[in-house]
């Protein structure tokens, strides 16, 4: 049984909005076929929580798609500028915590100045913001040690960020 998506997404969206999530959530189910029912409902989640902080579509699509999809010329054609842009920003974002994260026990700061540098992009750093949120909200299921190591990202780099 398939889920109607649609009636998942929040009252915050316009009509025209959840037509728009609809459409990306089946673009993003082509481009991932292992993508399960859990991860979509994931991005649901992300995609109401910036909706209901009155974030722009484009952003709000940025929840839903993948920042490591190939299909850069028809995410464009399909979700504008904007969205490609984010996307490709979001991507640009995690290659970077990838590539320095054996340094962060040797340098923790860096890790904060990193995430300080999406100032400079405030719909990345309102997705990204958003996205940990979300991940705080689960953090009872989570494991001792992953809850304690979110909850102190958000102490010392989230909390910092949003008086910014």
């Amino acid at each position: 049984m398939q889920t109607d998506y649609k009636t998942q997404l929040s009252e915050n969206m316009s009509t025209e909005e959840k037509e728009k999530i609809i459409e990306a959530i089946e673009f993003i189910k082509i481009q991932t076929p292992d993508l399960n029912e859990k991860k979509i409902l994931e991005k649901i989640e992300l995609a109401n929580a910036l909706a209901g902080i009155k974030a722009d579509i484009s952003t709000i699509l940025c929840a839903i798609l993948d920042s490591e999809s190939n299909s850069e010329i028809e995410i464009e054609r399909k979700f504008g500028k904007e969205t490609l842009f984010v996307l490709k920003s979001k991507k640009k974002f995690k290659d970077t915590l990838s590539k320095y994260e054996n340094a962060y026990d040797s340098n923790p700061e860096l890790k904060k100045v990193l995430y300080f540098s999406l100032t400079k992009n405030l719909k990345l750093l309102l997705l990204t913001i958003t996205e940990k949120y979300c991940e705080l909200k689960k953090i009872k299921k989570l494991q001792k040690e992953e809850g304690e190591q979110l909850a102190k990202e958000a102490q010392e780099i989230f909390i910092p960020l949003m008086h910014k």
